[in-house]
């Protein structure tokens, strides 16, 4: 499994690599590059194949910890880092719900969504009672029924994926379907909306 798995990424990264390498190599037969290295000598051709190397890799996402080529998967799982007290997270549950219960419902099934409530013990007490509580009230008042548990400790697995920054919120990481490579960070004050994340799941899942 391991083997076919690896395989897959190395078939997605070479084909992208090879469609980005090919572009590259469509500009340097362009009339004017072509002058323009000759007039300046082998040197800036050198410096223009390194650029070329650097833009294959930041385009298949070797950034930005690690995003990996996507398209090839079953499932994902989403982590949403939310609070009952963060009127913006869940306006971010409920456009999210929204969306996947109508324009991306031919995939919903393949979106595992997992809504971590993060608690601060000053307020709320660090346990699954906390999360319990606030997916009952989503449930009740929005009828949106995704997985909700705690993250204990004051955001213990928000410090996985996101600098602490003082746990800003919401923030939302896209994972493959075993939970152990990330596909996507959308980082907290960025000013993602949850038509991102669709977008971004189109693209990620076969």
């Amino acid at each position: 499994m391991g083997c076919i798995i690896a395989s897959t990424g190395v078939n997605a990264y070479a084909g992208l690599s090879h469609r980005i390498a090919k572009n590259a190599v469509s500009l340097w037969k362009q009339h004017q590059i072509k002058n323009y290295l000759h007039w300046r000598g082998p040197m800036t051709g050198r410096v223009f194949w390194v650029l070329c190397t650097l833009l294959i890799f930041t385009q298949c996402g070797i950034r930005d910890g690690f995003e990996q080529p996507i398209g090839e998967n079953k499932k994902v799982r989403v982590y949403l880092f939310s609070a009952q007290w963060c009127d913006s997270c869940k306006d971010e549950m409920i456009d999210l719900d929204r969306l996947l219960k109508t324009e991306f419902k031919e995939k919903a099934a393949q979106v595992l969504v997992t809504v971590y409530t993060v608690t601060d013990v000053r307020k709320f007490p660090p346990n699954q009672a906390a999360a319990d509580a606030f997916q009952k009230e989503m449930a009740d008042l929005h009828d949106i029924h995704f997985e909700t548990v705690v993250d204990p400790w004051v955001y213990q697995n928000y410090r996985l994926y996101f600098d602490w920054n003082g746990g800003d919120i919401p923030a939302v990481v896209v994972l493959n379907e075993a939970g152990d490579e990330v596909l996507k960070k959308f980082r907290p004050g960025s000013g993602f909306t949850a038509n991102d994340i669709i977008d971004f799941l189109w693209g990620a899942l076969s």
